[in-house]
């Protein structure tokens, strides 16, 4: 569909530049001499500058990816360079790797950091968490992780759970052996915390942890299939021939990660769980459970924390504190990070005062108590938390609102409704005295524990009103954030009018379609949760407005199951409300759901009701919206006639009360159906409307589009090289803004033009351009683009 052109949603930036580009440029300059094609008309072919061309021939410029495929597509090298340049990039990682690892390296395992080049296609993830900064007492489970995929090796994929309660440091041993051994995994580390044990409504669900691992591996949204089974193996088709390391943390019984092993023989899959996970030992997974801390490893640990000579001076006081945290390491830990908070002061406690203090919490919590350890660690919590100055104790307590899994400091700031200084002050407290970590940089987290004992508190200590009105302006947050950030992404989207800001809410800053993208991004789960907090606690408004706010988000990378289901709980809310407006949105959100799902008849059912209620509320602006989707729902059943039937009544609303850009939007989508009708002379004067006003707005997008909408029109009438100008012009707005997808469509039509104008060679170079892309982007039309190269 012409009226839709996305702004890079789905391009790839794992091309990796490589340090060696003799052996690239070399090969480079060989397969064009041999073509007979000069630098410059190489150049002006891929659509790269000649000095570029020419250092990365001569070594002086690393060769990206990108550039190795289009020379390929052009060239017709046979994958040679596709292979220099991934060998190359490997080569150099390896060689990172190498002066890390140092004599971590196991033996015999040399030689095996180099990628196969017939294994180059796919992305390199390196997703690990950073490395623990303390790990004590482990040697024994970490030399058993080792031995157990050294047995394995090469023969076989690895499975190993590892399995204990909370708060004894299963994921801080999975990671720190993770990157231990990282070098010999030379196509990846893949990392998930599926949160199996988070509060209700947190779990990361096997399906949606496939589909970032598939994400992340480079298949595009739209060929992601729909099931866990078809998902899983398509994972396991990825994994196949490949060395992975993938580290599935926090997972809540064997079900959960079934679908998520890979199925390489050099593959290793660790699995941490509170859980004892019975049944994947019983099908051969094999087990490590790393135990409590000794007394020894204790102190080993408060020594490394607070220097051996403090521990040596108040040996006493260190033991008892030793044996009231019962030798779990996250206990050990707060304590050390409490104390090591107060070194070097003036009147400073000490180790001694850190232990009454934490006997007299002790006593005072011993009815809560059932024997269990998480009861037992709630003294050492309590201790803690009491400690906190009254500022962080508050912020410490409303951050259980947040649905996790991690929250931004302007994010904290809304909840608090303090000042930016006042609450850095308290997050820099609370993460100091390991009460929450920093996850990435400014964003912040808890251990599963905490994250319960710190609800607990903020039931007992603050009242409704409170708890609602700091989830009231955390749900303000995110959505005039989401709005700003969707402006930024499309200029032709109207906004809802919201209400001004409440005193204390502060939304990120959100300025360009990358800072939105961005955002977006790393928000998304925090986003799903947000919405299913804003339904349990009533906040109907915001149950409707935030997914609203995430539809285009949701439709540029392909997340449609996503976007079907908040668009029905959005429907739902609405409907309590008795808001129509609301509900003609929400049922046009989940209309375009159903189209992207190729669900037509449940499109068309929605959008007609949408209709419906915005006829009912003198909504011109929601019916032109309305038309719209109907006209794409037209097209994709085959009827160009009623697409343009659809699309003219579009634009009479749109020219009668809506803004330029989409009223430019619309012109370029009733020229396209004018084109697809066969109405040519009409298709152009409104695609040249179209484009004026795009080029006034600087809308890149939508110049690109109109441009192959103008240039099919031409090729149409027989006017081959004004065409072809008009799809170039459309190629380079696509590459501008990084559209892969839109560019092999426009290369695919410039192909056919120069093959009409009687240039096989030139319609082959566009093809094969085209071909690589969707080849890429693992797109059914590649097929048919094939053939077409089949037919020369």
């Amino acid at each position: 569909m012409k009226s839709q052109h996305p702004s890079g949603g789905g391009r790839r930036r794992g091309d990796l530049a490589v340090r060696d580009g003799g052996a690239f440029g070399r090969e480079l300059r060989r397969l064009r001499l041999t073509a007979g094609m000069s630098q410059a008309e190489l150049a002006n072919v891929l659509h790269f500058s000649k000095s570029y061309l020419s250092k990365v021939e001569n070594g002086a410029k690393p060769a990206t990816m990108d550039l190795a495929r289009r020379c390929e597509a052009v060239l017709g090298a046979g994958g040679t360079l596709v292979a220099l340049c991934e060998a190359a990039a490997a080569a150099a990682a390896g060689t990172t790797a190498a002066a890390t690892s140092g004599a971590a390296t196991h033996s015999g395992q040399q030689g095996r950091v180099a990628r196969s080049p017939a294994r180059a296609s796919l992305p390199m993830p390196r997703q690990l968490p950073a490395r623990p900064r303390y790990l004590i007492g482990r040697g024994s489970e970490l030399k058993m992780l080792t031995a157990l995929a050294d047995a394995a090796d090469g023969h076989r994929a690895q499975f190993t759970v590892i399995t204990g309660p909370a708060g004894i440091g299963k994921t801080a041993l999975a990671i720190s052996w993770a990157h231990r051994v990282a070098s010999r995994f030379p196509d990846g580390q893949l990392y998930v915390n599926l949160r199996g044990f988070a509060p209700a409504g947190a779990l990361v669900g096997s399906d949606e942890a496939l589909r970032g691992f598939l994400d992340t591996l480079g298949v595009p949204p739209g060929q992601v299939p729909s099931g866990v089974n078809a998902q899983a193996a398509l994972f396991r088709s990825l994994t196949a021939a490949r060395r992975m390391l993938v580290v599935l943390d926090n997972a809540r019984d064997a079900d959960h990660v079934r679908p998520l092993f890979p199925a390489g023989d050099g593959c290793v899959a660790v699995v941490t769980s509170r859980s004892d996970l019975a049944g994947l030992v019983a099908e051969g997974a094999d087990a490590v459970a790393p135990g409590l801390l000794t007394s020894a490893d204790a102190e080993e640990l408060l020594a490394e924390r607070l220097g051996p000579g403090r521990l040596a001076a108040e040996r006493s006081a260190a033991r008892d504190l030793i044996e009231m945290c019962g030798g779990l390491p996250l206990a050990v830990n707060i304590v050390a990070a409490r104390a090591a908070a107060y070194a070097g002061k003036a009147a400073a406690p000490t180790l001694n005062d850190h232990a009454e203090s934490m006997r007299a919490a002790r006593s005072r919590l011993d009815e809560l108590s059932t024997g269990d350890l998480t009861t037992d660690v709630r003294a050492v919590f309590s201790w803690s938390y009491r400690m906190l100055s009254p500022s962080a104790a508050a912020l410490f307590r409303l951050l259980a609102l947040h649905p996790g899994p991690e929250c931004s400091v302007a994010a904290a700031v809304s909840l608090f409704g303090q000042s930016f200084d006042r609450t850095n002050a308290a997050l820099a407290e609370l993460s100091a005295a390991h009460l929450i970590a920093e996850h990435a940089s400014h964003r912040y987290g808890f251990h599963d524990l905490l994250r319960v004992y710190a609800a607990e508190l903020v039931s007992e200590v603050d009242d409704v009103v409170t708890r609602n009105t700091a989830i009231e302006r955390l749900l303000e947050h995110y959505l005039h954030t989401a709005q700003a950030a969707t402006v930024c992404f499309v200029p032709a989207w109207v906004p809802l009018p919201l209400a001004p800001l409440t005193p204390g809410v502060v939304p990120e800053g959100i300025a360009t379609g990358d800072d939105a993208q961005a955002w977006f991004e790393t928000e998304f789960q925090v986003l799903l949760g947000v919405i299913a907090m804003a339904v349990a606690s009533g906040f109907d408004r915001y149950a409707w407005q935030l997914p609203w706010t995430l539809r285009t988000f949701f439709d540029r990378r392909g997340h449609w199951r996503e976007m079907e289901q908040v668009s029905l709980t959005a429907l739902a809310a609405a409907q309590r409300l008795s808001d129509v407006a609301a509900e003609a949105t929400a049922r046009r959100g989940l209309g375009r759901a159903y189209l992207r799902l190729r669900d037509y008849d449940a499109a068309l059912i929605q959008a007609r009701h949408a209709l419906v209620l915005h006829e009912q509320d003198g909504d011109r602006l929601g019916q032109a919206n309305v038309h719209h989707d109907l006209a794409l729902l037209a097209e994709q059943r085959g009827d160009q006639a009623l697409a343009l039937h659809h699309a003219q009544q579009a634009l009479g609303h749109f020219e009668a009360v809506g803004g330029p850009a989409a009223q430019a939007n619309s012109l370029n989508t009733v020229g396209w159906f004018h084109a697809m009708v066969g109405d040519h002379g009409e298709a152009l004067e409104c695609c040249t409307r179209a484009l004026e006003l795009f080029h006034g707005l600087g809308d890149v997008a939508g110049e690109a589009g109109t441009w192959d909408s103008i240039g099919f029109a031409h090729h149409c009438l027989g006017d081959y090289e004004q065409a072809a100008t008009a799809y170039r012009a459309s190629i380079e707005g696509y590459r501008r803004i990084g559209d892969r997808f839109y560019e092999a469509g426009t290369l695919v039509r410039l192909g056919d033009t120069s093959a009409a104008a009687g240039d096989p060679e030139a319609a082959g170079r566009s093809w094969r351009l085209a071909l690589a892309i969707l080849d890429e982007l693992a797109h059914p039309d590649a097929e048919e683009v094939a053939e077409r190269l089949r037919g020369l």
